[in-house]
């Protein structure tokens, strides 16, 4: 697995879809709803990992989330019935998604933080998708085509910045247990400007 090429097995909403091969994912022309890619053939439960993303666009999300399991027609337990767009940080969903909590989340899981995201706009956030929403300013600028990486370090508990292989910051310490990476597309309006998000695995830095 920690050979394997990183794709993303998992697309929630309809405006999604994708790219040349399942690393990338991008907008439906025409369609503003926000949507989301997970990469849950992937889990992340110890050791150091390093995934680079590639993103295009104005309106895009990057991160890491519990590995959960959503079906395809947005039904089952979440309660997602007739729903057009999916963001995991969104309020509406987090008791549905508390409730996909399984096994590979960590029997004895230390740490209620289930989902961080960075975005395009300079912040980053953390969610216990109960009531806490933690909010960090970033000191970086994101231009398109810029290469973010993101470390998740599981012996160490944190997830760190990088961008164009330089180290911009910690982000967050305290996270244990299982993850995997995941992104998110998609704007508000039918002008907003294409999205997309190519995922790919790197080699871990020293930090």
């Amino acid at each position: 697995m920690l050979r394997s090429k990183l794709t993303f097995d998992q697309l929630v909403g309809v405006n999604i879809q994708y790219g040349d091969d399942q690393a990338i994912v991008q907008t439906v022309p025409g369609r503003p709803w926000r949507s989301s890619a997970l990469c849950t053939n992937h889990v992340m439960r110890s050791g150091r990992h390093f995934a680079v993303f590639t993103t295009v666009g104005s309106l895009w999300t990057i991160g890491v989330i519990r590995p959960v399991q959503i079906t395809s027609d947005l039904g089952g337990d979440l309660g997602l019935s007739n729903v057009d767009s999916f963001d995991p940080v969104w309020k509406r969903f987090w008791e549905g998604l508390r409730n996909e909590r399984t096994e590979r989340w960590g029997r004895w899981t230390r740490s209620t933080v289930h989902c961080c995201n960075v975005t395009n706009f300079g912040y980053y956030y953390c969610y216990d998708w109960i009531s806490n929403q933690e909010r960090i300013g970033i000191s970086y600028e994101c231009d398109s085509r810029d290469l973010i990486g993101l470390l998740l370090d599981l012996d160490q508990g944190t997830l760190s910045l990088y961008q164009n292989g330089q180290r911009i910051q910690s982000l967050k310490n305290g996270l244990w247990g299982a993850y995997c990476w995941y992104a998110s597309v998609g704007g508000i309006s039918v002008d907003s400007m294409d999205d997309s998000v190519s995922i790919e695995r790197g080699s871990a830095p020293e930090e």
